[in-house]
């Protein structure tokens, strides 16, 4: 199932997000649960709250590395003591549980309720907080080079996005949860570095990331919402804050060079409408893309068989 919530799409977008834009297509296991967790079977008719599902009994799953975090890292669990004290719907301490796609979600026997709709697996799952978990996107740009310089096809300059393959199939574009207390701008600034540069050279890059990202590079918001994601459950799920940072000709040289290692490789990937993205992945990136690329553009890149 995939929900946009009331995303509020930025105001230059030449394109827009739907609001609540729910399409059933949810895997039968579980996120990160090595295929031991199955969801309860839901259907694209039985997946909203609105419709009656008296057999419904989705699985009751916390993940057990959840459960072992410290307090300022993650939630109680729901028979801890301070499981009580924990105040939905408004801002909690440093915490924030308001909702950017609603006023207010619903309670329910002391939980919160996706306000998406029924996802066939219940409690936290693999994510830290009781109801939104706040996260920020970055979909980073650049057009693609060589030592020659800029690389086209048929005329067209090709866009190239920083995408994060754990597979061959299961590939995203950076997110990061983030911290309780931390700005949209400083989880931006460590999600660059966790992706750009996953641990090679940071001491020598980290120190121009700042000012790449502030000064360097065009900046737009493109999507305020629910975010689609394995993680999501009947009682917590993402919101986040996306942007598309841009890069002109050679701000990003210096991380051409991106990180692999056992669970995950970074690469630059080049653009075309055509590849098989997630849903809400393909609508951020071609959100991005409609920033720099003309129509007439588009309709090139889309008929490049070769493109990665």
């Amino acid at each position: 199932m995939i929900c946009l919530g009331k995303g509020r799409p930025a105001k230059k977008a030449k394109t827009t997000l739907e609001k609540y834009s729910c399409i059933y297509e949810k895997p039968s296991r579980y996120y990160n649960s090595f295929s031991k967790i199955k969801r309860f079977p839901v259907s694209e008719k039985t997946f909203s709250w609105k419709v009656p599902f008296n057999n419904y009994k989705p699985k009751k799953y916390t993940d057990p590395e959840v459960l072992k975090m410290k307090p300022a890292e993650a939630d109680p669990d729901i028979g801890d003591k301070s499981f009580k004290a924990i105040k939905f719907n408004q801002l909690d301490g440093i915490t924030d549980r308001r909702s950017s796609i609603l006023k207010k979600y619903d309670i329910e026997q002391s939980l919160p309720v996706n306000p998406c709709g029924r996802t066939g697996v219940a409690m936290r799952g693999s994510l830290p907080r009781w109801g939104p978990n706040h996260a920020v996107t970055l979909i980073i740009t650049r057009w693609k080079r060589s030592h020659r310089g800029p690389i086209t096809y048929l005329s067209a300059r090709v866009l190239q996005f920083i995408s994060i393959a754990r597979t061959k199939k299961d590939w995203s574009i950076p997110t990061r949860i983030r911290n309780p207390g931390e700005s949209v701008e400083e989880a931006n600034l460590k999600l660059f570095q966790e992706s750009a540069l996953n641990g090679r050279n940071k001491e020598e890059a980290s120190k121009n990331i700042k000012e790449l990202l502030n000064d360097a590079l065009e900046k737009e918001l493109i999507y305020e919402g629910y975010l689609d994601d394995g993680r999501n459950t009947d009682n917590a799920w993402l919101e986040t804050t996306a942007y598309s940072y841009h890069a002109g000709d050679g701000e990003l040289d210096e991380f051409d060079i991106l990180a692999q290692d056992e669970d995950m490789t970074t690469i630059w990937r080049d653009y075309a409408p055509h590849l098989p993205y997630g849903s809400i992945t393909k609508k951020l990136i071609d959100r991005a893309a409609a920033f720099y690329l003309e129509e007439k553009d588009l309709k090139v890149v889309a008929k490049n068989p070769h493109l990665i």
